[in-house]
């Protein structure tokens, strides 16, 4: 096996691993794990949107992006708080999916402050 995979050989190292490729992708806009596909449910089916992630918490294992409060994917995310992201990257011949619960935050101390820090 490749150097660059033996990180899959042991659950907890890939974990990290791909924690530290979300945190790149912050901040690497050529990284796969910049723009992952997001998919949600709404009334009308699911729905599949890229988005850009704009940051990683790992301590908590939050994922932060924007959309506007009235666009389709927080629409979406009210009516159904269960999501999907999936990234590919293709450098690394890896594709992960991280299923999780998503939360608009509108008007709260956390949203101004991350609006005012961008």
């Amino acid at each position: 096996m490749e150097t660059h995979k033996n990180y899959l050989l042991d659950l907890d190292n890939a974990e990290k691993e791909i924690w530290q490729l979300l945190l790149q992708g912050t901040v690497n806009k050529k990284s796969s794990f910049h723009c992952p596909t997001l998919s949600t449910v709404g009334e009308q089916g699911v729905n599949l949107r890229t988005l850009i992630l704009r940051q990683v918490i790992a301590s908590t294992k939050s994922l932060i992006f924007f959309t506007d409060n009235r666009s389709k994917k927080a629409l979406d995310i009210k009516f159904n708080d269960n999501v999907v992201l999936h990234i590919y990257d293709s450098r690394h011949k890896l594709q992960i999916q991280l299923y999780g619960k998503a939360v608009v935050e509108k008007y709260t101390k956390k949203a101004k402050t991350t609006w005012q820090n961008l």
